[in-house]
């Protein structure tokens, strides 16, 4: 968990996925369930941001994006922060755990 001021970072837990779907209106439940799935088979990370202790966003990094597979590059394949917590710092905030995940296992990042 990585916390600075009113930001507080951490992995996906179980029990997300029904918040975030119920948070991002704009996908369903089994899709944040797979989210979770893919971070315990270490195929993605998921990341969820709290400001203030409520949820503000998440980021998503795949380790094996099917077009980079070969490369073995980490895609950030999603950033997303609700509309009423932007400009709060939060994306940068999740942009920087992302890229310092992924330089820890590859030079490069997509």
């Amino acid at each position: 968990m990585d916390i600075e001021g009113d930001i507080i970072l951490r992995d996906m837990e179980s029990a997300d996925s029904q918040l975030l779907e119920k948070t991002f209106m704009h996908t369903n439940h089994s899709t944040y369930t797979s989210y979770y799935e893919e971070m315990l088979s270490g195929e993605s990370e998921l990341i969820i941001a709290l400001y203030n202790g409520e949820l503000a966003g998440y980021a998503k990094l795949d380790w094996n994006d099917e077009e980079l597979e070969e490369e073995h590059i980490p895609v950030i394949k999603e950033l997303h922060v609700r509309e009423g917590f932007r400009n709060q710092g939060i994306a940068s905030r999740l942009m920087d755990e992302l890229e310092k995940r992924a330089a820890a296992k590859s030079q490069y990042c997509a």
